[in-house]
């Protein structure tokens, strides 16, 4: 077993995150800051997740010549039309919210 499996056997959890991907660490995040006392069990080592190796990060239309309806235009035609569009609206519209809250964690970090 990799890792510290001590780390399961001797620590008391408020919460434990299974997935150590994009969802998985937004997750653990913001239980910390509610002051939750977090535990993720992941697979892989995180530097080995599918989110970490992720060819285009993540998208949100943040610039003034950006929109959701352009963000989920391409997101559409990325997935070949295959995308259920009520996801797409869902990710396009919180989107942009979701990153800036990532961007003011980076900062209070």
């Amino acid at each position: 077993m990799q890792g510290r499996p001590w780390a399961l056997e001797d620590a008391e959890y408020d919460v434990v995150v299974v997935g150590g991907g994009a969802a998985g660490l937004w997750t653990a995040l913001r239980a910390a800051e509610q002051g939750g006392r977090v535990c993720v069990v992941s697979r892989t080592p995180l530097s080995q997740s599918a989110s970490f190796w992720a060819q285009g990060g993540l998208a949100a239309a943040l610039e003034p010549d950006d929109t959701p309806e352009r963000h989920a235009a391409d997101t559409i035609a990325a997935g070949r039309g295959l995308c259920r569009p009520s996801a797409v609206s869902v990710l396009v519209e919180e989107a942009p919210a979701v990153v800036r809250d990532l961007q003011a964690a980076m900062y209070r970090s």
